[in-house]
C-alpha cells in the first residue's frame, strides 16, 4: 500500500511539474500560447480529479464535517455581525467623545453649553423668562443652531426642579456621552474633525487592505482557507477589545490614542478580503456552473448581516439608550465567530492543490529572492505587487485580446461603482447627521434597510432574472469567459445605482434617502456577478490569488474615494455639502457606458469552453 502510494504520488508530482512549467509560459504577459487549450484541458481534469478525491474522501462522514457552505455562511454572518453592529455606535461615540473632551476643557469660558432638543430648550427657557442674571448657561438648540439664555443664579437656586427637568428630557433624548444622540451634532466644527478622524482611518484601512488583500489570498492558496479564517478572527477579537479600551477606560478624546485603537481590525484587510477568501471556499467546494449562484448566495449572507447588525445595534440602543454596550455585543459576537472556526470549518482544499501553489511560491519568489539576496527588502516589498500582473492577460493563440479588455474592464467598473456607492457611506451618513440631524438609530435603519433589501435582490430577485435569461431567453452561460448574462446584470445593476445616487442630488428629504438604499440594493447584484466573471479567467487552483487582486483594486479604491470625498465635504460642508454627491453622480453615469462599450463576448472563449464540455461528456 505505501509502496502504491509512492509510485502514485511520485507520477503526480512529475504531472505537477509538467503543468507548473506549462502554467508559468501561459501566464507570461505578451507571449502567445500556442498550446493553451491544450494546458486548459491538463489543467481542468487535475482540478476534476482534485475534487473528486475531496468527495470521496468526505461522503460517509455527517455534513458539519464535511466542508461545506452552511457552517462557512454562519461563520461569515457572525463575523460579519460583530462589526457591523458598531457603524453607527461608533460614529455617535466618536462625536461625543471629542465634543464632551472639548467642553471639559473649554475652563476660560463663563459659559457651559448644554444640548438639548428643541422642546426641552423652549420649555425650560419659558421657566426662566422672569429671571436675570450677568451670568447665564447657554442651551443651543441642535435643529436651529439658536442659542437661549438662562440665569445661572436660577439654576442655583432651583436646583432641585432644573435637575428633575433635565433628567427628564436627557433620558427622553440621549443626553448624555453614550446616549443614542451626539450631544454635538449640531456644531460643524465636530462635523470637520470626524471628517479628518474617518479621513485617516479610510486611508489606514485603505493601504493596509491593499497590501494584505494579495498576499492573504495567496496564503490562502498555499496554507488554505481555513488558516486565513483563523486570522481574521484573532485580529477581530482584538479589534473588539481595543474599541472597549478606548471608549470604557482611556475615555478622554485623543486623535492619536483614537485612530490607533480603531485601526487594529484593517489589518485583517476587511470586508473586500473577508468575501475574498470566503469567494475562494465557495469556488473550491462548487462546480463552475453553479459557482456564480453560490457566490450571490454567499453575498447575500454577508449584505443580510450588514443589514441585521445596525439594527440590533439600533434596538439595544433604543432600550439601554446606551452605545457602549454594543462594544460588548461585538466583542460576544467576535469570540463565538473564532471558536466555531477552530473547531467546525473544515479546510476545502484538496492538499495536492496546496503542495502545488507552495511549489510555484518558491520557485516563483524563493529562489528568485536568494539570486537577488542584495535586493531581497525590495522583493518582499515588490511581492505585495506581483499578483496584480495577473489581471493583465496573455493572448489566446490565436492574439486575440479580448479576454484582456474584458478583465481590465470589469475591475475599472467595479472601481467606480464601488467608489460610488462604499467610497460615499461615510459622507452620506455625516451629511445626514447634519441636514436631518440623524442619530444612531436612524443610521441604524438606514444600514439594515440597505442591508437587508441587498439581501433580498440576492437571494430573490437575482436568481430570477438568471433563470429567466437562460431558461426564456435562452442565454448560454459561458464558464471560460464574460456572457451576455454578465452583460445585462452588470449594466441593469449600474443603472439603478446612478438612478440612486441621482435621487439624492435633486432631492432634500430624509425619506429619500431611505428610498435611495432601496433603489442602490437593486444594483447589488454587480459584486458577484464581477466576482465570477473574473474568477473565469483563471484556474480554481489559483482562484485565491485572484479573489486577493480584485480585493486589492477594491482596497485601492477604497484608499483613495472615501478620503477624496470626506476631503471634499470637509471643504464645502459649509456652502455646498452635496458636491460629493454630484461627482459620484458623474462617475457612475461612466461607469454604465463604459461596461456597454467595454465588456465584448468573445467567440473564440465560448469555443473552448463547448470543446471542453464535449470531451468531458464523451468521458
Amino acid at each position: 500500500m505505501t509502496e502504491e502510494y509512492h509510485n502514485v504520488n511520485h507520477q503526480n508530482n512529475d504531472y505537477l511539474l509538467d503543468y507548473d512549467n506549462q502554467l508559468n509560459t501561459c501566464c507570461t504577459p505578451q507571449i502567445d500560447n500556442e498550446d493553451d487549450l491544450e494546458f486548459k484541458k491538463k489543467l481542468k481534469n487535475l482540478e476534476k480529479e482534485w475534487y473528486q478525491e475531496m468527495v470521496e474522501k468526505y461522503k460517509n462522514l455527517p455534513w458539519y464535517r464535511r466542508p461545506n457552505r452552511t457552517i462557512l455562511f454562519i461563520i461569515v454572518s457572525l463575523y460579519t455581525l460583530s462589526f457591523t453592529v458598531l457603524a453607527s455606535p461608533l460614529v455617535i461615540l466618536m462625536f461625543n467623545n471629542f465634543c464632551a473632551t472639548n467642553q471639559v476643557n473649554n475652563k476660560s469660558s463663563v459659559e457651559k453649553t448644554i444640548h438639548v432638543s428643541t422642546i426641552a430648550a423652549k420649555t425650560i427657557a419659558r421657566a426662566f423668562a422672569t429671571h436675570s442674571s450677568t451670568e447665564t448657561v447657554a442651551i443651543i438648540i441642535n435643529t436651529t443652531s439658536s442659542v437661549m439664555e438662562i440665569p445661572k443664579n436660577f439654576i442655583k437656586t432651583n436646583d432641585n426642579m432644573v435637575k428633575s427637568s433635565f433628567t427628564f428630557f436627557s433620558k427622553r433624548m440621549g443626553m448624555n456621552m453614550n446616549g443614542a444622540e451626539s450631544i454635538c451634532n449640531g456644531i460643524k466644527d465636530s462635523q470637520k474633525t470626524i471628517s479628518n478622524i474617518q479621513s485617516i482611518l479610510a486611508t489606514i484601512s485603505g493601504i493596509l487592505g491593499f497590501f494584505l488583500s494579495s498576499k492573504f489570498g495567496q496564503l490562502s492558496d498555499r496554507y488554505g482557507r481555513v488558516f486565513i479564517f483563523k486570522v481574521f478572527n484573532v485580529i477581530n477579537i482584538f479589534n473588539s477589545i481595543f474599541v472597549i479600551i478606548y471608549f470604557q477606560i482611556i475615555k478622554k478624546y485623543n486623535l492619536i490614542l483614537m485612530i490607533i485603537f480603531l485601526s487594529i481590525g484593517y489589518f485583517s484587510g476587511g470586508v473586500m478580503t473577508l468575501i475574498s477568501n470566503s469567494a475562494g471556499y465557495v469556488s473550491d467546494i462548487e462546480d463552475k456552473k453553479t459557482r456564480t449562484i453560490s457566490i450571490i448566495i454567499l453575498m447575500s449572507v454577508i449584505y443580510l448581516a450588514l443589514g441585521i447588525g445596525p439594527l440590533i445595534s439600533s434596538f439595544i440602543v433604543k432600550i439601554t439608550n446606551s452605545n457602549i454596550i454594543i462594544l460588548w455585543v461585538s466583542l460576544g459576537l467576535s469570540i463565538i465567530s473564532t471558536i466555531l472556526t477552530f473547531t467546525l470549518l473544515v479546510e476545502s482544499k484538496n492538499p495536492k492543490s496546496l503542495q502545488l501553489a507552495n511549489e510555484r511560491y518558491n520557485q516563483k519568489y524563493v529562489n528568485n529572492s536568494r539570486s537577488l539576496s542584495s535586493f531581497q527588502f525590495f522583493n518582499i516589498i515588490l511581492s505585495f505587487f506581483k499578483p496584480i500582473n495577473r489581471l493583465w492577460l496573455p493572448k489566446t493563440q490565436n492574439g486575440s485580446i479580448i479576454p484582456r479588455i474584458n478583465v481590465l474592464t470589469l475591475i475599472f467598473v467595479d472601481i467606480i461603482q464601488m467608489s460610488s456607492c462604499m467610497g460615499t457611506m461615510h459622507v452620506l451618513v455625516l451629511y445626514c447627521i447634519l441636514k436631518f440631524n440623524w442619530s444612531t438609530i436612524q443610521i441604524g435603519y438606514y444600514m439594515s434597510l440597505l442591508g437587508f433589501c441587498k439581501a433580498f435582490v440576492l437571494l430573490v430577485i437575482a436568481p430570477l432574472i438568471h433563470n429567466l435569461l437562460v431558461l426564456k431567453f435562452n442565454y448560454r452561460v459561458n464558464t471560460q469567459s464574460v456572457d451576455d448574462i454578465d452583460r445585462i446584470l452588470i449594466l441593469i445593476s449600474l443603472i439603478f445605482i446612478f438612478l440612486s445616487i441621482l435621487l439624492l442630488v435633486i432631492t432634500n428629504n430624509s425619506y429619500i434617502v431611505y428610498l435611495t438604499a432601496i433603489l442602490q440594493s437593486l444594483g447589488g447584484i454587480i459584486s458577484p456577478i464581477i466576482h465570477s466573471a473574473i474568477v473565469k479567467f483563471s484556474a480554481n487552483t489559483e482562484s485565491g490569488e485572484i479573489f486577493g487582486v480584485i480585493a486589492v483594486t477594491r482596497h485601492l479604491q477604497m484608499l483613495v474615494f472615501p478620503v477624496f470625498f470626506l476631503q471634499i465635504y470637509s471643504f464645502t460642508v459649509d456652502k455646498f455639502p452635496k458636491l460629493f454627491l454630484l461627482l459620484s453622480l458623474i462617475g457612475s453615469g461612466v461607469s454604465c457606458i463604459i461596461s456597454y462599450f467595454g465588456l465584448i463576448t468573445s467567440n473564440e472563449m465560448a469555443n473552448v469552453d463547448i470543446e471542453l464540455e464535449f470531451e468531458e461528456s464523451s468521458e
